[in-house]
């Protein structure tokens, strides 16, 4: 489970983006945070998906989605950096890297990723400040 997790984690990663239009880009403009996992009906926060994966917590503290300029994105997972673009239709967000796309939702301050081939989404927190 701990390596499917993680190899499902850093293919979403290195192929990301949000499909849409118009001024929506603006309401994700700053960082979001990687903040909880489900999986299988279960949510695991930061110290568990740390344990359950065999990851350093310091190391899933610093995973990250940062939206700027209009349509651009920076994802940073591992310690490793990716850029690409991202688009918002309605509460829906793609995000594209490398032309891999990602499809999420947005409620709120709340991006979750999810992953058609597996029962597995990611949430993300919008940082304060």
């Amino acid at each position: 489970m701990k390596k499917i997790i993680a190899l499902l984690l850093a293919a979403a990663f290195c192929g990301i983006m949000f499909a849409g239009c118009g001024d929506a880009e603006d309401k994700l403009d700053g960082r979001y945070w990687l903040n909880s996992m489900e999986s299988d009906g279960e949510t695991y926060n930061l110290e568990a998906m740390a344990e359950e994966m065999g990851e350093d917590l310091e190391d899933l503290s610093n995973w990250y989605i940062e939206f700027s300029d209009g349509d651009k994105l920076k994802v940073n997972m591992a310690g490793e950096s990716e850029e690409g673009t991202f688009k918002v239709s309605g509460d829906t967000v793609t995000l594209t890297i490398d032309g891999d796309d990602q499809t999420g939702t947005i409620d709120g301050d709340k991006i979750t990723l999810g992953f058609d081939d597996e029962d597995l989404k990611l949430v993300f927190i919008k940082a304060e400040g």
